[in-house]
Formats: structure tokens, sequence, C-alpha cells
């Protein structure tokens, strides 16, 4: 997971809307908000903000259940949840979304299609909480046994990416490779019915 974000043209004239709001992101950084994409469109003065969240094992799900967000920042905070980043952008295209926690695969793609944010880094890159995992009885034992399987991943997720980079490293392409770009909790339920032989994934589902 990676950014933070806010679209070019903030309405701020006395600079103290941009100040709460950027003191909103370090407060979310400080309870452990890896990354935040953030497309204010509405007006900052109002104190109000919609944030969009993933799934993911982090202390910050603490802080959005108690309200310690709205505590610390004085904003009303409306927390939503979506299934990857790529839904999170898709909020904030419509302007149903002003923040949201993404990572670098989603942002680049939403900003090479023209959508006016910005990014502002919170997080340091993913470590053992993403991973490629599959299936026992699907005939996977190494890297060497990928051609001919069924993998999956969030579509334009970090974890996307690294299926696709994983599958080239190993001289494969998505003709040796089935490839499913599916959201994160149907990618639980198709390795559970035996559908998939692995999906590359975060925590939680990494641990389901």
């Amino acid at each position: 997971m990676l950014p933070v974000v806010e679209t070019t043209g903030v309405p701020d004239n006395s600079g103290q809307g941009a100040k709460m709001f950027l003191k909103t992101i370090l407060k979310a950084a400080v309870f452990g908000i890896g990354s935040l994409a953030a497309a204010v469109t509405a007006n900052a003065a109002d104190k109000k903000v919609v944030v969009a969240y993933q799934t993911d094992a982090l202390p910050s799900s603490v802080a959005i259940a108690n309200g310690e967000f709205t505590k610390a920042t004085g904003y009303e905070i409306d927390f939503r949840k979506f299934n990857s980043g790529a839904e999170i952008f898709a909020a904030i295209a419509s302007g149903d979304v002003q923040v949201g926690y993404v990572g670098s695969s989603p942002f680049a793609a939403a900003t090479s299609r023209g959508l006016a944010v910005k990014a502002f880094y919170l997080s340091s890159i993913s470590g053992i909480d993403e991973a490629l995992v599959v299936r026992n009885g699907s005939g996977i034992n190494s890297l060497s046994d990928l051609k001919g399987k069924k993998l999956a991943a969030a579509p334009v997720s970090t974890d996307h990416y690294q299926l696709l980079a994983l599958i080239k490293s190993q001289g494969l392409s998505e003709r040796d490779v089935q490839v499913f770009a599916i959201p994160q909790p149907e990618i639980v339920a198709g390795f559970n019915r035996g559908d998939l032989d692995g999906g590359f994934v975060w925590d939680p589902a990494l641990a389901c």
C-alpha cells in the first residue's frame, strides 16, 4: 500500500481548511493508515469528509471503530469500506469519496487516466502482509508449477501487479497462466470452493 492525494482545486480562502485537512492526514498516519488517496472535491471548511478504506489488518481499524479519528481531528468522518483501490478511485472520480486508502498500482492507473489527485506518501512498502497463497491439492509445490494454473488477484491492485510480475519472472505469460482479476472476497470464496489454485492477497485474506 502507498500514497495520499487531493484534487488540484481545493477551496481554501483562509488556509485553515488545508491545515485541518493536513492534520487529518497526519493523524491518520500516526494511527497507522498506511496510504491514503484524497480527492478533495467538497469544501474543506465543512469539516465533513468521506474516507474510503479497504479490508486490512491495520491498527487504524480500531481507531475507525471507536471514533478516535473524529476525536483527534474534529472532523465528521464517514468511513466506507471498499474491496480494492480501483473501487475507491471510482468513488473518488464520482465525487462520493474525498479520501481513500490505496496502493501504488491503482494510484498510478487513476492518474494515468487523468484523475486530478495529489498523493501524500504515508507508509512504507508492503512486507509479508501480501503473498501468493496456493491451495492444498493444487499441484503447485514451487514457482515452476504455475503453468496452466488458475490464479487471482484484486484488479489494478499492488497484488495484481506483483502476480503479473511473478508470472513474467518465470518466463510465463497470461497465455500460460489463467489470471482472474476479481475482488478479494471473491478470491477467498473461489479459493475455498476449489475454483482457484491460488491467489495473491493481503491480510486478513492472507490468514483465511
